[in-house]
């Protein structure tokens, strides 16, 4: 089973809240999670992986920004 987590932010979040929620959701079984920004700019997190990257690994035709 895939399991794609999508996180939007709000102007509330904290960097620190957002890594707790990549990590819970890495835990939940995400092979990625994906965050967007308030301007719609997305970032993928990988599973294994410190980094983000700007295009998805799974679905790498999804839009950069909607």
């Amino acid at each position: 089973m895939l399991y794609i987590f999508v996180e939007i932010l709000s102007p509330s979040n904290t960097e620190r809240e957002i890594g707790e929620k990549i990590s819970l959701y890495f835990e939940s079984g995400a092979k990625e999670v994906w965050i967007c920004d308030k301007k719609g700019a997305f970032e993928f997190r990988l599973r294994g992986r410190s980094s983000a990257g700007k295009i998805s690994k799974i679905f790498p035709g999804f839009p950069k920004n909607l």
